[in-house]
Protein backbone atom coordinates (compact mmCIF):
# COMPACT_ATOMS: atom_id res chain seq x y z
CA UNK A 1 0.00 0.00 0.00
CA UNK A 2 1.18 3.49 -0.84
CA UNK A 3 -0.10 6.92 0.69
CA UNK A 4 -1.89 9.34 -1.43
CA UNK A 5 -2.24 12.57 -0.40
CA UNK A 6 -5.35 15.18 -2.05
CA UNK A 7 -5.97 18.56 -2.62
CA UNK A 8 -7.04 18.89 1.07
CA UNK A 9 -3.02 19.10 2.24
CA UNK A 10 -2.08 22.02 4.15
CA UNK A 11 1.65 20.92 4.36
CA UNK A 12 1.47 21.48 8.16
CA UNK A 13 3.72 18.52 8.52
CA UNK A 14 2.07 15.92 11.13
CA UNK A 15 1.34 13.84 8.34
CA UNK A 16 -0.31 9.94 8.85
CA UNK A 17 -1.54 9.05 11.06
CA UNK A 18 -2.45 12.63 12.47
CA UNK A 19 -3.66 14.74 9.46
CA UNK A 20 -5.63 17.15 10.95
CA UNK A 21 -7.57 17.36 7.60
CA UNK A 22 -7.47 13.89 6.56
CA UNK A 23 -5.20 14.85 2.94
CA UNK A 24 -3.66 11.15 3.38
CA UNK A 25 -5.27 8.25 1.98
CA UNK A 26 -4.23 4.43 1.41
CA UNK A 27 -4.04 3.38 -1.96
CA UNK A 28 -2.26 1.12 -4.46
CA UNK A 29 1.69 1.89 -5.22
CA UNK A 30 1.57 3.07 -8.94
CA UNK A 31 4.29 1.09 -11.11
CA UNK A 32 5.80 2.82 -14.01
CA UNK A 33 7.11 -0.44 -15.60
CA UNK A 34 5.45 -3.17 -16.72
CA UNK A 35 8.85 -5.50 -16.80
CA UNK A 36 12.22 -5.05 -16.52
CA UNK A 37 14.52 -6.11 -19.06
CA UNK A 38 18.34 -7.43 -17.66
CA UNK A 39 21.42 -7.85 -19.59
CA UNK A 40 24.38 -9.64 -18.23
CA UNK A 41 27.46 -11.15 -18.70
CA UNK A 42 26.36 -13.20 -15.30
CA UNK A 43 25.72 -16.49 -15.78
CA UNK A 44 22.08 -16.70 -15.25
CA UNK A 45 21.35 -20.67 -15.81
CA UNK A 46 20.61 -24.15 -14.50
CA UNK A 47 23.59 -25.86 -15.95
CA UNK A 48 23.63 -28.80 -17.32
CA UNK A 49 25.47 -30.84 -14.36
CA UNK A 50 22.95 -29.33 -11.83
CA UNK A 51 19.61 -30.28 -14.10
CA UNK A 52 20.40 -32.64 -16.43
CA UNK A 53 17.25 -33.33 -17.64
CA UNK A 54 16.28 -30.74 -20.56
CA UNK A 55 12.58 -31.19 -19.81
CA UNK A 56 13.14 -30.85 -16.11
CA UNK A 57 15.09 -27.49 -16.84
CA UNK A 58 12.54 -25.76 -18.78
CA UNK A 59 9.84 -26.65 -16.33
CA UNK A 60 12.28 -24.96 -13.71
CA UNK A 61 12.58 -21.46 -16.01
CA UNK A 62 9.05 -21.62 -16.40
CA UNK A 63 7.84 -22.38 -12.50
CA UNK A 64 10.50 -19.72 -12.12
CA UNK A 65 9.26 -17.07 -14.22
CA UNK A 66 5.73 -17.26 -12.65
CA UNK A 67 7.10 -16.09 -9.39
CA UNK A 68 6.01 -12.95 -8.39
CA UNK A 69 7.29 -12.55 -4.56
CA UNK A 70 9.99 -12.73 -2.18
CA UNK A 71 8.26 -16.09 -0.01
CA UNK A 72 7.94 -17.97 -3.13
CA UNK A 73 11.26 -17.79 -4.72
CA UNK A 74 12.43 -18.61 -1.09
CA UNK A 75 10.33 -21.75 -0.99
CA UNK A 76 12.01 -22.34 -5.05
CA UNK A 77 15.19 -22.09 -3.62
CA UNK A 78 14.91 -24.35 -0.82
CA UNK A 79 12.76 -26.66 -3.45
CA UNK A 80 15.88 -26.88 -5.67
CA UNK A 81 18.23 -27.36 -2.62
CA UNK A 82 16.02 -30.53 -1.20
CA UNK A 83 15.62 -31.92 -4.67
CA UNK A 84 19.20 -31.02 -6.77
CA UNK A 85 21.53 -30.01 -3.61
CA UNK A 86 23.82 -26.88 -3.23
CA UNK A 87 23.33 -24.31 -5.57
CA UNK A 88 25.47 -23.55 -8.15
CA UNK A 89 26.87 -20.02 -8.56
CA UNK A 90 24.67 -19.92 -11.88
CA UNK A 91 21.44 -20.75 -10.01
CA UNK A 92 22.22 -18.28 -7.10
CA UNK A 93 22.92 -15.46 -9.67
CA UNK A 94 19.71 -16.99 -11.50
CA UNK A 95 17.85 -16.12 -7.92
CA UNK A 96 19.69 -12.75 -7.52
CA UNK A 97 18.75 -11.77 -11.16
CA UNK A 98 15.03 -12.54 -10.52
CA UNK A 99 15.21 -9.96 -7.25
CA UNK A 100 16.84 -7.49 -8.66
CA UNK A 101 14.42 -7.25 -11.56
CA UNK A 102 11.42 -6.72 -9.25
CA UNK A 103 13.77 -4.14 -7.34
CA UNK A 104 14.52 -2.40 -10.60
CA UNK A 105 10.68 -1.84 -12.25
CA UNK A 106 9.81 -0.82 -8.62
CA UNK A 107 12.46 2.16 -8.98
CA UNK A 108 11.33 2.61 -12.47
CA UNK A 109 14.11 0.93 -14.17
CA UNK A 110 12.99 -0.14 -17.42
CA UNK A 111 16.34 -1.54 -17.92
CA UNK A 112 19.29 -2.95 -16.23
CA UNK A 113 22.82 -3.83 -17.53
CA UNK A 114 25.22 -5.80 -15.67
CA UNK A 115 29.08 -5.68 -17.20
CA UNK A 116 32.53 -5.52 -16.60
CA UNK A 117 31.80 -4.46 -12.91
CA UNK A 118 29.24 -1.87 -13.73
CA UNK A 119 25.65 -1.64 -12.90
CA UNK A 120 23.71 0.43 -15.50
CA UNK A 121 20.21 1.26 -14.96
CA UNK A 122 18.13 2.47 -17.85
CA UNK A 123 15.06 4.56 -15.84
CA UNK A 124 11.46 4.78 -17.63
CA UNK A 125 12.35 6.22 -21.46
CA UNK A 126 8.93 8.88 -21.70
CA UNK A 127 10.54 11.44 -20.12
CA UNK A 128 6.95 13.13 -19.52
CA UNK A 129 6.19 9.99 -17.27
CA UNK A 130 4.61 11.04 -13.69
CA UNK A 131 7.05 9.02 -12.51
CA UNK A 132 9.65 11.81 -12.62
CA UNK A 133 7.14 13.34 -9.97
CA UNK A 134 6.58 10.38 -8.01
CA UNK A 135 7.71 9.98 -4.27
CA UNK A 136 9.92 7.37 -5.49
CA UNK A 137 11.83 9.21 -7.64
CA UNK A 138 12.05 11.79 -5.87
CA UNK A 139 13.24 9.37 -2.87
CA UNK A 140 16.03 7.75 -5.41
CA UNK A 141 17.26 11.39 -6.21
CA UNK A 142 18.09 12.31 -2.19
CA UNK A 143 19.81 8.96 -1.41
CA UNK A 144 22.47 9.59 -4.60
CA UNK A 145 22.81 12.74 -3.38
CA UNK A 146 23.45 11.57 -0.19
CA UNK A 147 25.53 8.72 -1.34
CA UNK A 148 27.98 10.23 -4.42
CA UNK A 149 30.66 7.12 -3.85
CA UNK A 150 27.67 4.73 -3.93
CA UNK A 151 25.53 5.63 -6.95
CA UNK A 152 25.37 8.23 -9.50
CA UNK A 153 22.71 9.44 -12.19
CA UNK A 154 23.29 10.58 -15.52
CA UNK A 155 21.85 11.21 -18.81
CA UNK A 156 23.15 9.59 -21.80
CA UNK A 157 22.22 9.79 -25.42
CA UNK A 158 20.42 6.90 -26.74
CA UNK A 159 18.99 6.08 -30.46
CA UNK A 160 15.68 6.53 -28.57
CA UNK A 161 16.65 9.56 -27.45
CA UNK A 162 18.05 10.67 -23.98
CA UNK A 163 17.91 8.41 -21.41
CA UNK A 164 18.47 9.02 -17.85
CA UNK A 165 20.87 6.05 -15.94
CA UNK A 166 21.30 5.02 -12.52
CA UNK A 167 24.85 3.92 -12.30
CA UNK A 168 26.73 1.83 -10.01
CA UNK A 169 30.50 1.14 -9.99
CA UNK A 170 32.17 -2.30 -8.90
CA UNK A 171 29.25 -4.59 -8.95
CA UNK A 172 30.91 -7.83 -9.54
CA UNK A 173 28.45 -10.28 -8.46
CA UNK A 174 24.57 -10.33 -8.81
CA UNK A 175 24.72 -10.40 -4.90
CA UNK A 176 26.88 -6.42 -4.54
CA UNK A 177 24.02 -5.19 -7.07
CA UNK A 178 20.83 -6.81 -5.29
CA UNK A 179 22.59 -5.32 -2.08
CA UNK A 180 22.99 -1.93 -3.60
CA UNK A 181 19.37 -1.87 -4.93
CA UNK A 182 18.31 -2.81 -1.84
CA UNK A 183 20.03 -0.04 0.55
CA UNK A 184 18.79 2.14 -2.16
CA UNK A 185 15.09 1.19 -1.34
CA UNK A 186 15.96 0.89 1.79
CA UNK A 187 15.31 -2.95 1.98
CA UNK A 188 17.66 -5.26 4.88
CA UNK A 189 17.33 -8.37 3.60
CA UNK A 190 20.53 -10.62 2.62
CA UNK A 191 21.01 -11.70 -1.36
CA UNK A 192 21.90 -15.74 -2.46
CA UNK A 193 25.67 -15.49 -1.87
CA UNK A 194 26.93 -18.89 -0.41
CA UNK A 195 27.39 -21.94 -2.83
CA UNK A 196 26.15 -24.65 -0.27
Amino acid sequence: MAHTINDECINCGACLPTCPVDAIEEGEEKHYVKETQIDSDFELLFPDDYVNNVTERLTLYTELNEITEEAALQEYQHHLRDRFGPLPEQVSDLLNSVRIKWLAGRIGLEKVVMKKGKFLGYFVGDQQSSFYQSKTFTDLLQYVQKHPGVCRIKEKQTRNGLRLLLIFEKIHATSEALEALRALVGETAVAVTNIS
